[in-house]
């Protein structure tokens, strides 16, 4: 009897420690392929080999073996000498180095300073020029930023953004803010939860 139960205790103790490797091994790779999708949906497909700067030579290198602090190497210039025309459709930020709010378009029943104010309050802490052109904005236009009760930045989509607007019964607001992608990715997710 004693016998058996120290058996079956290295059974489960095994059968535990067993589940666990295989669990946090599946989230690694969980994890890699949601990375790797990320990087896709950001910078489209990405290459099997770059080049690299080690050691002051540059080497080409599978890229999944890349590493923390290696410098990569980009030829745009040799890919560049094959282009006969480019097309820039944010000619303010290459002319002026700062974009600038031209026009805001309202629907809904907001006006222009309220959807100002609330993607003014979403964009409050980002670093890019359209943010601080729409900060620049608000600020021109004396508006004040609500306070922030919670914030989800996605690199190359957009920003979600909850707050308190005092002027609505002090309800929390949620603001999406960013590129076309970003919202039809939202709204698929809301479709399939629906």
């Amino acid at each position: 009897m004693v016998t058996s139960v120290l058996v079956l205790r290295k059974y489960l103790a095994a059968a535990v420690l067993f589940t666990m490797f295989f669990t946090a091994r599946k989230l690694i790779i969980k994890t890699e392929r949601s990375t790797h999708t990320d990087l896709n949906n950001i910078f489209g497909s990405l290459p099997k080999r770059i080049w690299i700067l080690r050691e002051q030579l540059e080497i080409e290198v599978p890229l999944n073996t890349l590493q923390t602090n290696d410098i990569m190497v980009v030829r745009a210039l040799e890919k560049l000498a094959k282009v006969d025309t480019i097309i820039f459709d944010k000619t303010g930020t290459l002319t002026e180095k700062i974009p600038q709010v031209e026009r805001i378009v309202v629907c809904n029943g907001f006006t222009e300073q309220k959807l100002l104010q609330y993607a003014a309050t979403a964009e409050q802490r980002q670093k890019h020029p359209i943010a601080q052109a729409v900060c620049q904005a608000a600020a021109q236009q004396n508006l004040l930023y609500f306070p922030i009760k919670n914030s989800d930045y996605e690199v190359g989509y957009g920003i979600r953004v909850s707050f308190v607007d005092p002027e609505t019964d002090s309800k929390v607001q949620t603001i999406l803010l960013g590129s076309e992608r970003y919202m039809g990715r939202l709204l698929l997710i809301q479709q399939k939860l629906s």
